[in-house]
């Protein structure tokens, strides 16, 4: 399903609900699927521990940023959170290097720091900096349908393989 303003309704709305950490974990329960990926919004609202809640996994993109990896230390504290009161399965997939720029040292010192400290959750696919992926949805489309052949859908199939390796041999 994919975003919508109705989603800032939506955390308004689960306020005042009880038991509403569990709303989106509750309306999953019976749905058919293999996987869902729920994309959530960079702050630690009630939509995102909703998501947790219901998730067995997490993948976490970390911009290739300075500021980001501070980020990344308050998404575990709300994780450990969620895993203690709310959602013991819950685990980190992996953490995925986003808007990567080899070219520049700040990226390529952002990928080593991620590395030195958390080595194998880091997913060996980093998804470059490309225009094509900041253009396809404000064209309505998938970057595979947008630009099959950019770096952004290049990286994002790779991250798919990867993806898929990793969960199979859990």
């Amino acid at each position: 399903m994919p975003a919508s303003r109705d989603l800032a309704v939506a955390e308004l709305a689960f306020a005042s609900k009880l038991g509403r950490e569990n709303l989106l974990k509750k309306a999953l329960k019976d749905a058919a699927y293999d996987f869902a990926i729920i994309d959530c919004p960079p702050s630690l609202g009630l939509l995102t521990v909703n998501a947790l809640t219901a998730a067995d996994g997490v993948l976490i993109p970390v911009q290739a940023e300075y500021y980001a990896l501070a980020g990344l230390d308050l998404i575990r504290e709300t994780m450990q959170g969620v895993i203690e009161n709310l959602n013991p399965r819950l685990h980190t997939l992996g953490i995925l290097l986003t808007f990567f720029d080899g070219r520049k040292s700040l990226n390529r010192d952002v990928a080593a720091g991620l590395q030195e400290r958390w080595g194998n959750l880091v997913f060996k696919t980093a998804i470059r900096d490309n225009v094509a992926l900041a253009e396809a949805p404000s064209n309505g489309q998938s970057i595979f349908d947008y630009r099959s052949q950019s770096y952004g859908a290049q990286d994002y199939a790779a991250l798919a393989r990867e993806f898929m390796l990793r969960v199979r041999k859990q």
